[in-house]
């Protein structure tokens, strides 16, 4: 008792007292506290104060004659026996044909009940036949004819028949979306439903209108007596009931009673059949949130007392637990690339990347190198936000303090978003549609940032009217606008890349319609494949000198660029800014670029270079880190602003621009002008 004469109670395992004695029922009535749906809070030790405490010796009369076979001065319950013989058998069968059912009913059994209320209908037992077909009707969604049934019913007498129907009242309230009304019908009732059918009716509806009351702590208690209130032979298909219910819990409720059940050093005092439920549904919620360190710490046999049930483990649990996502570490000199695969063109140009940055990191190394020089780690995008924070997740996981990320707009964005609100540096070759911002330094350009200038040289070789070819996606009106903005010229036709041929062996391109219709110039800004294509269409179709104008990207590798040249009158025009586009006259004049085409028998791509650039900066940036690992958070923000000084003071020779290096504007800046590819 407290001070104030009112009744203290344990609720470590449910918010009221505790019944654990009858029936298993761990849940107790809070009916004597103040009403209304207020939850009871995580199952922890409380002392629960009662508002009405005159009423608790009257209801514990009401429990104690089940549960101890007590006392002598309590009314026992009268039971709505059938009045002949005949009606009681008729019973017993209807009875018999419910627990092989359960829920739902089926036609044959309602037409059962429906007999029985015909041929018997002012037996004893009647009233209760009324509140079984009223439930076998609600199956059916049959409330109105539910609620017919349950004023029949209603006519039962005090005693055991009229708590039964109590508990379908209930369950026709808790159907109506009124289940704070329907537990004030159900918690006098703990305790005295006897009958085993009865009881687990009970049992069930009370758990559920908790849980559609909001009132989720109270109903994981409630839960849990229903799973000790059956019987064996009905415990998979409660225990299946029960799993469905936790289902409509919060995370937090889940999460919170498992970790009271983890936290006990001793044996639970919940079920075991509870504590596999909530552990199961606490693993699916982990694999569908991704959350890694949840996953780990289910599966940690030292965390505490019970043991994760491996034997029903959600799909990919385990595979989520063993990743290094959630995991905050910076491991000596490690750089992250996050490649991109959405589209044909992000993979493709992804694999460029990846060639250019292994270029710059030295990558593989020859038997025998510096085992602690910097390393890469790649992780793939997904080509979505969900699956590019996953993955940006196991990189910084994985120690990585500088990330190279954004083939694409898009992907640029997904990067950008993780790196800057986790303060991850961030290299991008790509910009997005942000500016850098602190923790990213920008090495890509637009794609509509050369056109332009394309656009106003076809203008000086008296070109009027132009066909832009394009690949971009979301971007085409930026480029249009970027075209259009030359006064001297007009555009007479936007084709993309994807363009296909009417009929096979045929042009993709419908280039005979663009010369008939004055056009002279085609500007390309799309993948080297469809540059080659637009050139091999157009360059016979032509009667007159053409001018196919690229963006640096649409030349692939200068090896393409040069065989459309040959044999054509076509003249090629194409951006230049840095060593691009690398004529063959130009490989001699820059040693790594040299290595380069040693090393792959190739001229290096525009996302190559890109790649290799970010690589070198990458390099340069972390090479002053220690080669330990850290894992406290103070130590990992000042290595990665060691590294965001570092990419802003390297100076260095790059393949993409002539600038050497970042400067303060957390951006490459880039100059372009126009070079023509020799004719061959």
């Amino acid at each position: 008792m407290t001070s104030d004469g009112h009744a203290a109670m344990d609720a470590t395992r449910v918010p009221g007292i505790d019944l654990t004695d009858h029936a298993g029922f761990a849940a107790a009535s809070p009916r004597f506290a103040a009403p209304g749906p207020v939850d009871r809070g995580p199952p922890s030790r409380v002392t629960l104060t009662f508002v009405r405490p005159k009423f608790f010796a009257p209801f514990l009369a009401l429990f104690l004659p089940a549960a101890c076979g007590g006392a002598t001065n309590v009314t026992r319950p009268e039971a709505a026996l059938s009045q002949t013989l005949g009606p009681e058998e008729a019973f017993d069968e209807l009875r018999d044909e419910w627990l092989r059912e359960h829920s739902p009913r089926t036609a044959q059994l309602r037409d059962s009940l429906i007999s029985f209320v015909a041929k018997f209908p002012n037996d004893g037992v009647t009233a209760k036949v009324h509140a079984y077909l009223a439930i076998t009707l609600m199956d059916f969604n049959d409330d109105a004819g539910a609620d017919k049934e349950l004023a029949l019913a209603s006519k039962a007498k005090l005693g055991s028949a009229r708590d039964f129907v109590n508990v379908v009242h209930a369950r026709a309230l808790r159907r109506k979306g009124q289940p704070e009304y329907a537990l004030e019908l159900l918690r006098p009732l703990v305790g005295k439903m006897i009958d085993p059918v009865e009881r687990e009716i009970f049992l069930e509806e009370t758990a559920l209108c908790a849980v559609d009351a909001k009132l989720s702590y109270e109903a994981v208690a409630y839960m849990d007596a229903w799973l000790r209130g059956v019987s064996e032979d009905g415990k998979e298909r409660v225990r299946e009931k029960v799993r469905l219910a936790v289902q409509n819990l919060p995370r937090e409720v889940v999460e919170t009673t498992y970790r009271s059940i983890r936290g006990h050093n001793t044996a639970s005092s919940y079920s075991r059949d509870l504590e596999k439920v909530v552990a199961l549904r606490l693993g699916e919620i982990a694999v569908a949130e991704n959350d890694a360190s949840l996953a780990r710490w289910l599966l940690d046999p030292e965390t505490g007392g019970a043991t994760y049930p491996t034997e029903e483990m959600p799909k990919d649990l385990g595979d989520l637990a063993t990743s290094r996502r959630g995991i905050k570490t910076v491991y000596g000199k490690m750089v992250g690339l996050l490649l991109g695969g959405q589209t044909e063109e992000e993979r493709d140009r992804s694999a460029e990347v990846a060639r250019g940055v292994a270029f710059a990191l030295g990558l593989p190394r020859a038997s025998g190198a510096d085992p602690v020089d910097v390393r890469l780690v790649t992780r793939n995008d997904g080509g979505d936000f969900q699956h590019a924070e996953l993955a940006l997740e196991e990189l910084t996981g994985e120690g990585v303090s500088v990330v190279i990320a954004g083939v694409g707009g898009a992907s640029a964005d997904r990067a950008k978003r993780y790196c800057e609100a986790h303060q991850v540096p961030l290299i991008l070759v790509h910009p997005g549609s942000d500016e850098p911002a602190q923790s990213t330094m920008l090495l890509g350009m637009e794609r509509g940032t050369e056109l332009p200038l394309l656009a106003t040289a076809l203008t000086r070789l008296g070109q009027s009217k132009v066909v832009l070819v394009t690949s971009a996606e979301g971007e085409r009106a930026l480029e249009v606008g970027a075209i259009e903005t030359q006064g001297m010229l007009s555009l007479a036709q936007v084709s993309g890349c994807d363009a296909m041929a009417p009929q096979a062996g045929e042009p993709r391109f419908p280039v005979s319609t663009w010369e008939k219709n004055g056009v002279r110039g085609v500007i390309i800004s799309g993948p080297g494949e469809c540059a080659r294509d637009v050139v091999f269409d157009g360059r016979f179709a032509f009667a007159k000198e053409e001018t196919f104008a690229m963006t640096l990207d649409a030349t692939e590798s200068a090896e393409v660029v040069e065989r459309m040249t040959k044999g054509t009158r076509a003249r090629i025009l194409s951006a230049q800014t840095g060593l691009f586009p690398v004529l063959a006259d130009k490989v001699g004049t820059d040693a790594d670029l040299a290595r380069y085409v040693a090393a792959f028998a190739v001229r290096p791509t525009w996302w190559a270079a890109l790649g290799r650039d970010a690589g070198v900066l990458a390099r340069r940036a972390v090479s002053p880190l220690p080669t330990e690992g850290a894992t406290d958070a103070r130590e990992i923000t000042q290595r990665r602003s060691i590294v965001v000084g570092g990419l802003m003071a390297t100076r260095t020779r790059m393949w993409t621009t002539d600038a050497e290096g970042f400067g303060t504007a957390r951006a490459i800046p880039r100059a372009f002008t126009v070079v023509e590819w020799p004719r061959k």
